[in-house]
């Protein structure tokens, strides 16, 4: 009997893998057969996580990026998926002529430059017919305030991976991006402002969850996305969508 989107005994690096959405796609992954290494500054994996390697790597960091790509290689040989998700989210401020200049150079160190880090040594480690999934951000597309900074360090990466996904294409790798938008983890509580505006904002009219999001990965990682690269997957729950019915109410209100 056929298996469809399985992805038992493929061989999966997530790099920002020990927390958040990365250490969900992590333990998704591994119970359904994959063998699965994660990087971080830290190993945060617990007890319930004894199936899942750490390889300790920081992206902010070239030489630490060869390492933990070095390491890898040792570990599998060559990956079948390559999950580019670590990053950080500072809040700016929101308002130009305030905004810290040290902010945007990390914002664009971490998300943008070790994006690009990955990305420049993902062909010696993946697969050819592999996957390499970015992780990119809702906030990319939509303007909320406080992210500037962080939206245009995530912007960035569509088109990295459209470019790879151009020059890998030849040997049958996937490059797609998969965007986020309001997920709640450890740094995004259900309380935080974001979350609040996401339940009127969104067509769907609630914030996500880590399970609501791993299925679009698992998608991307599995030989059913076979035909699918130099895309974007958006998992937002609709906030894209644009004004929904309650935020138009509520601004209509607001406005009496």
């Amino acid at each position: 009997m056929n298996r469809y989107f399985d992805i038992s005994g493929k061989k999966v690096l997530i790099i920002g893998g020990t927390s958040g959405i990365g250490l969900a796609v992590a333990r998704r992954f591994a119970e359904a057969g994959a063998s699965v290494a994660v990087s971080g500054r830290k190993n945060r994996l617990q007890d319930a996580d004894r199936t899942i390697d750490f390889i300790a790597g920081d992206v902010d960091d070239e030489s630490s990026v060869d390492g933990l790509f070095d390491a890898a290689a040792k570990k599998f040989g060559n990956a079948d998926c390559l999950i580019i998700n670590a990053g950080i989210a500072p809040d700016d401020g929101g308002k130009f002529g305030a905004m810290a200049t040290d902010t945007f150079d990390g914002a664009m160190t971490t998300n943008t430059r070790g994006a690009f880090l990955c990305l420049n040594r993902a062909p010696d480690i993946t697969a050819d017919g592999g996957s390499i999934i970015v992780t990119t951000s809702g906030a990319a597309d939509v303007v909320f305030p406080g992210y500037a900074i962080y939206g245009a360090s995530k912007s960035a990466l569509s088109i990295l991976a459209r470019h790879a996904a151009a020059q890998l294409g030849a040997r049958g790798i996937r490059v797609n991006c998969l965007s986020p938008g309001t997920i709640v983890t450890p740094i995004q509580p259900e309380n935080d402002p974001e979350a609040i505006i996401c339940k009127a904002h969104t067509c769907l009219g609630r914030t996500g969850t880590t399970d609501d999001v791993v299925g679009a990965y698992h998608f991307l990682a599995s030989d059913e996305s076979r035909f699918v690269t130099a895309a974007e997957l958006v998992v937002d729950g609709g906030w894209v969508g644009g004004l929904t019915e309650r935020s138009a109410d509520a601004l209509l209100h607001a406005a009496d």
